[in-house]
């Protein structure tokens, strides 16, 4: 069943305009504010925001201040509607993703078809032979790998048909991706950390983003260790076995002897059993230990302390991706690689 999404005011009156424009009803310049308010009974602020949703999806192009905005025609004689197929990193990353169900509205808006690999990377034990057979099995026209390792990225690189890496170890490979700078808002966490006498301070990794070597922002994590005097070794950068099993065993072993005092958690489903394993052994954050999140969920204003964590503007890695399916339906090739900051 397709994920329900309420819409607001703003998006109804650009899905409006949006037809407008692609039957050539409106053409040249945008009428202004007040003149398009009237007209459709809305507030001048709501076409305000609706008129700033085209321009960000490449309808329109704002002329400068004062000036109406020019009217940019699609050429949908040459775009041709796609099945685009999402290979996601596991179940539970998938149905209820903020980003997954963003994209799949957004990719439909437009004219696409967007569903779900059958199965994801995690039940498919990130082997690349299965998910070579699920692909080939799969009629789409075009792939978006979810947090894809270097491995399983080549390979998609090196298919006839596009593909593009959401998130993922992507930097050196030839393929179009998009994801979050988080480098500079860890060295910010790590210059507070330091400040406040941290030596102590160990990063969880899934092993897709360890193995065979530390992905970027590990990698960056590890040297600004080292930059700021403290010896980086297995026990900043912990190997284990990626089961609810493996991370219960981890979190022990790093609490037995020389506990970290800050822990930082690249994976937002990896928070919440980790925060409860230490609660139950009287580890409270951020009392006995800082505890950083290198994702954003709404659940964190609930908390009291919040939990830190790093934050991105997710519309803009929808909007990147939206401009790699339109590109690509009209026959071009797009390998940009986009990073969108985080803080």
């Amino acid at each position: 069943m397709k994920p329900l999404r309420l819409i607001s005011t703003a998006e109804q009156v650009a899905a409006h305009l949006t037809e407008e424009i692609t039957q050539g009803s409106l053409v040249g310049e945008l009428p202004g504010a007040r003149k398009l308010a009237n007209q459709l009974g809305v507030n001048h602020k709501t076409i305000d925001a609706a008129a700033a949703l085209l321009e960000n999806r490449g309808l329109l192009k704002s002329q400068g201040a004062g000036k109406p905005r020019l009217i940019i025609t699609p050429d949908e004689t040459a775009r041709r509607a796609m099945h685009v197929a999402i290979l996601t990193y596991e179940p539970e990353s998938s149905q209820g993703s903020k980003i997954i169900i963003e994209l799949r509205h957004s990719l439909s808006n437009i004219g696409h078809t967007c569903t779900l690999s059958e199965k994801s990377q995690q039940e498919l034990g990130w082997n690349l032979g299965k998910i070579t057979q699920l692909v080939e099995k799969t009629k789409a026209d075009a792939w978006i790998v979810q947090a894809g390792s270097h491995e399983i990225l080549e390979w998609f690189s090196q298919q006839t048909f596009p593909s593009l890496a959401l998130y993922g170890q992507f930097l050196d490979i030839p393929v179009a991706a998009v994801g979050a700078m988080k480098v500079p808002a860890v060295i910010d966490a790590l210059d507070r950390l330091t400040a406040y006498g941290h030596s102590r301070i160990v990063m969880l990794s899934r092993e897709t983003d360890r193995l065979p070597a530390p992905g970027y922002t590990q990698r960056n994590f590890l040297e600004q260790l080292e930059a700021r005097g403290i010896q980086a070794s297995a026990y900043n950068l912990p190997d284990w076995e990626c089961t609810p099993q493996g991370l219960q065993k981890i979190l022990d072993s790093l609490f037995q002897l020389t506990p970290p005092t800050a822990l930082f958690i690249t994976d937002i489903l990896l928070l919440f059993p980790a925060y409860t394993h230490l609660l139950r052994h009287g580890i409270t954050a951020p009392q006995r230990v800082s505890l950083i999140c290198s994702d954003e969920q709404p659940e964190y204003l609930w908390c009291r302390p919040t939990i830190a964590h790093i934050r991105w503007d997710q519309y803009k890695i929808v909007r990147r991706i939206l401009e790699w399916a339109d590109k690509t339906s009209r026959g071009k090739v797009d390998l940009s690689q986009v990073f969108v900051d985080a803080e």
